[in-house]
């Protein structure tokens, strides 16, 4: 469209046909305003979501099938035998902490604290040192920890065991991370799934101990990529996790199956990094699948008093004249217990056995005379070699005691 504008001495007005249109239809107004929008967006920051929100250990079926969100953690030390083994491994002694101690929390000794590390890796690759993002941590100190009772000194004192649920220590079960994940898009730290290592920062002596997720030999080499990490999903749906191991993948973390890290000779010296390859991994086309957690119940999750314990076997021989050489229940032998537990000596093991069950207590040589206790229930020994405890609840902890008095005393 043209407009003829005529100079005259007599006419100096622009003259407009009513039907003259400028076309303003076209969307060239609107077009406009969009880029006046986008070019205030790039002048000032637009809003976005950095809100983080609290995840919770999802829900699973504990004893007495009691639907349930506490979460466990177990971890086992390297005992001092030769070569050392994580038998018994429930202990702090073995990383210098003595029972006199721990019983009365000092700071100066108390100090030291579990690492949990919780890392991203990108889409279809194994988590390794030279690939793996850091994106967050969890500390679990050792007063947040379960307590035994020490019964050679009559004190209570911290084993690393660590649980959390709705109703106590809370701190132990709850993740943070962000609500809205769009934050992280084109970021390697996008996306629903972690990869979770610990460590132990001992004050000690200052050393730091890594973890392993299987039960490796002193000398045993360790493949970081399979031995090192618990898978971690998030299901932003419900705001919960859940902990995978192993291939095919199990879920793990609830009170029948604690999540278990067994410690390594240090923190990095024994660990194989992954072998560098000439030409970078190609990510698979084809999404990963991993496993759905289970459907949350709409009922708020219990806890019982009897579930909240963990099952912890504690063998503890003040000064029998003969050795504990095995304790099993309902025929099931407690392996991880350092036997033989000689006189003075106390040793705490795990038993995933829930109810009402029979617990046997077998020593070295036949005794006579002596009285070995389970639970409360002192026996006399009568020339035997074992005694047979019937009925033993095993909801909470096993505690075993022997001596060389009928009393069940030392």
């Amino acid at each position: 469209m043209s407009i003829k504008i005529l100079n005259n001495d007599l006419n100096q007005n622009i003259i407009l046909n009513n039907e003259t249109d400028f076309k303003t239809d076209l969307g060239w107004e609107e077009s406009f305003q969009e880029f006046e929008q986008d070019t205030l967006k790039s002048i000032i920051n637009p809003s976005v979501n950095f809100e983080t929100v609290r995840y919770i250990h999802k829900s699973c079926v504990g004893p007495q099938n009691i639907d349930q969100s506490d979460i466990w953690f177990y971890f086992y030390f390297y005992n001092n035998e030769t070569p050392p083994t994580h038998i018994g491994g429930l202990n702090y002694q073995y990383i210098g902490l003595t029972p006199e101690k721990n019983s009365k929390v000092l700071r100066q000794d108390n100090e030291s604290f579990f690492r949990l590390e919780f890392y991203k890796v990108p889409e279809g690759q194994n988590p390794n040192s030279s690939n793996r993002k850091l994106a967050f941590t969890k500390h679990l100190p050792i007063a947040l920890g379960e307590k035994v009772k020490y019964t050679i000194t009559n004190e209570y004192i911290y084993v690393p065991v660590f649980m959390g649920s709705n109703f106590r220590n809370k701190e132990n079960m709850y993740l943070f991370w962000f609500q809205d994940n769009t934050v992280l898009d084109g970021t390697l730290i996008s996306g629903n799934t972690f990869y979770m290592t610990a460590r132990f920062f001992n004050t000690i002596d200052g050393k730091i101990i890594s973890f392993t997720n299987t039960d490796k030999g002193y000398t045993d080499a360790i493949n970081e990529e399979t031995d090192v990490y618990y898978k971690v999903i998030i299901d932003r749906s419900d705001y919960s996790y859940a902990i995978y191991s192993g291939d095919p993948e199990s879920r793990i973390g609830c009170s029948t199956d604690p999540i278990r890290f067994y410690s390594t000779r240090s923190s990095a010296s024994s660990i194989i990094p992954p072998t560098p390859s000439a030409t970078l991994p190609v990510p698979s086309v084809t999404p990963s699948i991993t496993p759905s957690p289970p459907a949350p119940s709409v009922t708020p999750s219990i806890s019982v008093s009897s579930s909240v314990a963990p099952r912890l076997v504690i063998v503890t021989n003040y000064n029998g004249f003969y050795n504990i050489i095995g304790v099993s229940i309902n025929s099931v032998d407690v392996t991880d217990i350092l036997y033989p537990v000689s006189a003075g000596h106390q040793i705490v093991g795990t038993t995933l056995q829930i109810g009402s069950y029979t617990v046997v207590v077998t020593l070295s040589a036949v005794s006579n005379g002596e009285g070995i206790d389970v639970n409360g229930d002192c026996q006399v020994t009568t020339y035997e070699d074992y005694k047979t405890y019937a009925g033993v609840d095993t909801t909470s902890q096993v505690s075993i005691t022997y001596s060389r008095h009928t009393n069940c005393m030392p």
